[in-house]
């Protein structure tokens, strides 16, 4: 059995650093980025990703769009919102759109380990130990 494939879809190469930092803390993963939603739609449909982190605001193709096209092809695929988008409406839409849980910017490590962990095996957390 290989490494869990994770695709990041997110537009900004701070946040992509971030993120990839924090994948590294919880495991060994093959991590794939995409630019905007259309490129992450397409890496979806071409690499079957096990988990998606997913930008809400995005040139091209927002998050919300992409979701819903990721979602219409694989529909048991795990979604995770990371986003600034907290305001009610904005939750509601989210969830709507497909993705399971919503990992807030800035982003706080503990709240990621435990919100993607939920969606994929993860090593224990030997920092908590």
């Amino acid at each position: 059995m290989g490494k869990l494939r994770i695709l990041v879809v997110e537009d900004n190469p701070a946040h992509q650093e971030i993120i990839t930092m924090y994948l590294k803390r919880v495991g060994d993963f093959e991590i794939v980025y995409a630019r905007d939603g259309m490129d992450g739609e397409v890496k979806c449909q071409a690499l079957h990703p096990d988990l998606v982190l997913m930008d809400m605001r995005m040139p091209v193709m927002d998050g919300w769009e992409a979701t819903r096209k990721i979602k219409g092809m694989f529909p048991n695929l795990p979604v995770i919102a990371v986003t600034t988008s907290v305001m009610e409406h904005e939750t509601r839409e989210t969830l709507a759109a497909g993705c399971r849980a919503i990992i807030t910017k800035p982003i706080l490590f503990p709240m990621f380990r435990e919100t993607i962990c939920k969606f994929i095996s993860c090593p224990p957390d030997l920092a908590a130990a």
